[in-house]
């Protein structure tokens, strides 16, 4: 992508113009899942990574600098967002070892629910 294109494409984003962002989204999708594929391993995880992170650009579009490289702010929206999901998956790892889930399936536990 020319830096001409990304920055006027980052400029009517920035505005709001839904075809500007969809045209970014077509260019960076795939490179982005690919980008989060490396972090996380697995595609599921990478899709849903990548979709939150264009769901962000665009909530966040006013703060868009359109003299900064959005390519850039993009991808590292999408660090972010698989590093979050990193950490909370270990947090969950530390926990599922401590949990004994057949205690949760009890017959007495769920009559008490």
């Amino acid at each position: 992508m020319t830096e001409l294109l990304a920055n006027s494409l980052a400029e009517d984003i920035r505005e709001g113009d839904k075809d500007a962002f969809e045209l970014f989204y077509r260019m960076e999708y795939a490179n982005i899942l690919h980008f989060v594929r490396s972090y996380l391993g697995d595609v599921e995880s990478a899709e849903d990574v990548a979709q939150n992170t264009f769901m962000q650009l665009w909530a966040k579009r006013d703060s868009i600098d359109v003299s900064r490289n959005l390519r850039a702010f993009v991808f590292t929206i999408a660090r972010n967002n698989a590093i979050s999901l990193l950490r909370t998956r270990a947090r969950m790892g530390r926990y599922e070892d401590k949990v004994n889930l057949e205690a949760f399936c009890h017959e007495s536990v769920t009559d008490q629910i």
